[in-house]
């Protein structure tokens, strides 16, 4: 095609913005019957993969004459869920029903819709006998995929009348739970395979795994060969930025 020019006595701007917000929610529960000294398994595996790109270039060969400011900016945002976080903390026991003794609290975030959580896997195995076996496993994958480029090709020409900047950003904020609850009812009405009654006689197993994968790129360049002109006081600016906070705990108990 052909070689673009693009003259203004303004500011002339090339962005891409992209905030992405995602939430996985996994859970995997199983109930042993009140007269079975059997065993009950749950397993929960939950996994989210997000990609994104977000490219803000000047083309080699590219023509552009601004009176102002000449900026390519690429940013991509994963922002952190917190607006109720707190409040779901609070509040999550009135959200589910049953004993709030035998409240599972990995439960009660899921229940109440907790937006601070990007990811939550869950599983929980209960026995309403003493004697029961209980097996909880979950299993958390998440895969965050986000390259952001920003450039000036070689061979392109920038001419402003005041700042030219290059920009990129990688804004990554997560938060991942995997976890597991095992329980067994404590009231057995009498004894239970020699075990007293308010006590358990059967054996718990519980596992939680969490893997994150993050593939992060972040590129602000100037080619080889790209002439660039800012204002006589003015600055020329090319900044790749990452910023990371990432959380992941797993639990089992």
């Amino acid at each position: 095609g052909g070689v673009a020019s693009l003259t203004s006595v303004a500011d002339v701007e090339g962005e891409t913005d992209v905030v992405q917000i995602y939430k996985t929610c996994v859970e995997g529960r199983e109930t042993s019957n009140a007269t079975d000294d059997g065993t009950s398994a749950a397993l929960a595996v939950g996994v989210s993969i997000v990609q994104n790109d977000a490219e803000a270039i000047v083309g080699g060969g590219a023509t552009i004459y601004a009176g102002r400011d000449v900026v390519a900016r690429a940013e991509i945002e994963h922002p952190l869920l917190l607006s109720e976080a707190l409040d779901a903390l609070r509040e999550g026991v009135s959200d589910i029903s049953g004993d709030p003794g035998d409240l599972d609290p990995f439960l009660a975030l899921q229940a109440s819709d907790s937006p601070l959580i990007n990811s939550l896997v869950t599983s929980r195995a209960s026995g309403l006998n003493t004697g029961s076996n209980t097996i909880s496993g979950s299993v958390a994958v998440n895969i965050l995929d986000s390259a952001a480029e920003a450039a000036i090709r070689g061979g392109a020409s920038v001419t402003s009348g005041a700042d030219v900047e290059v920009s990129a950003l990688n804004d990554m904020q997560f938060f991942g739970l995997a976890g597991d609850l095992n329980l067994r009812s404590k009231e057995s009405g009498g004894q239970n395979d020699g075990a007293p009654t308010g006590q358990s006689s059967g054996k718990s197993l519980g596992a939680a795994v969490m893997v994150n994968v993050l593939e992060l790129e972040t590129f602000a360049l100037i080619g080889d060969g790209a002439s660039v002109t800012t204002g006589a006081d003015d600055a020329l600016t090319v900044k790749a930025v990452e910023d990371i906070v990432h959380i992941g705990l797993a639990a089992a108990g």
